[in-house]
């Protein structure tokens, strides 16, 4: 007999298609130190907001969204600014407040939105970004999971093997 096991969930990342515009941030102080560049994102623009479109929905799914923050140099004090996230016919699912902090200038900042609702659906969205002169802000990460069933066995004793392993240095 087979159970479904709880808690297992399928992803899919939403910025594969897009790996071509994505560009490194702004290093950070400790970054440049050794000579690393700063996280791999698709940069946003209060010029032009960034597309995408989720084919279909699964059923119960959820939009993860990490977007990156920072100064785009050592000399520029960023001003605060929000990424808001809309649907094709312009409601806003959510939005990322973006506030800049002296002691910690580069951050993520993680949004896990319900897209339950869509379900079965094509679904458009854009990111808008307001502000934040100064700044540079990308989508690090874009996510969609949904839970799913794992078939498991049930536990037989009658029918289990037990193994040890044993390893020696």
């Amino acid at each position: 007999m087979r159970q479904p096991a709880p808690g297992s969930s399928a992803g899919r990342a939403l910025l594969a298609p897009v790996a071509v515009d994505m560009r490194a941030a702004p290093a950070s102080s400790e970054l440049r130190r050794v000579d690393l560049p700063g996280p791999i994102c698709l940069p946003l623009s209060t010029r032009a907001p960034v597309p995408f479109e989720i084919e279909r929905v699964p059923a119960e799914a959820s939009l993860h969204v990490v977007v990156h923050t920072g100064p785009l140099s050592s000399a520029v004090r960023p001003q605060a600014g929000v990424v808001r996230i809309l649907t094709g016919d312009e409601r806003v699912l959510g939005s990322v407040p973006l506030v800049h902090d002296a002691q910690q200038p580069h951050v993520d900042l993680l949004v896990e939105l319900d897209l339950s609702w869509a379900a079965q659906r094509m679904l458009p969205l854009r990111f808008e970004l307001n502000g934040a002169d100064g700044a540079f802000v990308g989508l690090r990460e874009l996510y969609l999971s949904a839970p799913r069933e794992v078939e498991r066995r049930v536990y037989d004793p009658e029918t289990s093997l037990n193994v040890l392993l044993i390893l020696a240095h």
